[in-house]
């Protein structure tokens, strides 16, 4: 089984009824804080609050390979394909939201995760209102393998310039389970029939 498919759109992120994202990354935080780093990059292309985003990481049977997690080399490869997978959604997004509020795409501003008609904020829906708990089932472009994995580059992304997420000071996603000891690592996972394995560096005389 190769895994999800990096073209499907949902193997990316999904959208939940009370409009918390998800997002699928075989990258892991290996204590550094890139879950958190990469949450704050779709946060800020879905115009998304912070508080929304739910980070599922290195699960090989739902994400995409993304290649090997590498010190820095995690942000500058996997952030781009994550920014420009949620790019993508925002797109859909606002082609659902284009629909259901009766306005063209070019006249919708979004905050929060909410869509809104400029000029008239009365008239709007959230992303759970437009897809919550269902799939995008959409197709988008990706090519290459592992970090170099190069996904949807057809859509523009937000302009740097229009930040309000990435670059600021967020609280660790990663911290509050290590702190409170409710965080599972790696030498305390338990599988059903799991084995264990020793070294046995016999003397060679």
């Amino acid at each position: 089984d190769a895994g999800p498919l990096p073209t499907s759109l949902d193997s990316w992120l999904s959208v939940a009824q009370d409009g918390s994202i998800t997002v699928f990354t075989s990258k892991v935080d290996l204590g550094t804080g890139t879950g958190t780093a990469l949450g704050q990059i779709v946060a800020e292309e879905l115009d998304a609050p912070i508080a929304k985003i739910k980070m599922d990481i290195g699960d090989t049977a739902k994400t995409v390979d993304q290649g090997r997690t590498s010190a820095s080399r995690t942000l500058e490869r996997a952030g781009p394909q994550l920014r420009q997978a949620a790019a993508a959604a925002r797109q859909e997004l606002l082609k659902l939201a284009s629909s259901r509020l009766a306005a063209p795409v070019e006249r919708l501003t979004v905050n929060d995760g909410v869509v809104s008609v400029a000029g008239n904020p009365a008239k709007n829906v959230s992303y759970g209102d437009l897809i919550g708990g269902r799939r995008f089932n959409v197709q988008i472009t990706a090519t290459g393998e592992g970090w170099d994995l190069n996904v949807a580059p057809e859509v523009r992304p937000k302009d740097p310039k229009d930040y309000k997420i990435v670059g600021t000071s967020v609280p660790r996603f990663d911290l509050p389970p290590k702190f409170t000891g409710e965080f599972t690592f790696v030498h305390e996972v338990r599988l059903p029939g799991m084995l264990h394995g020793r070294v046995d560096r016999k003397s060679v005389v």
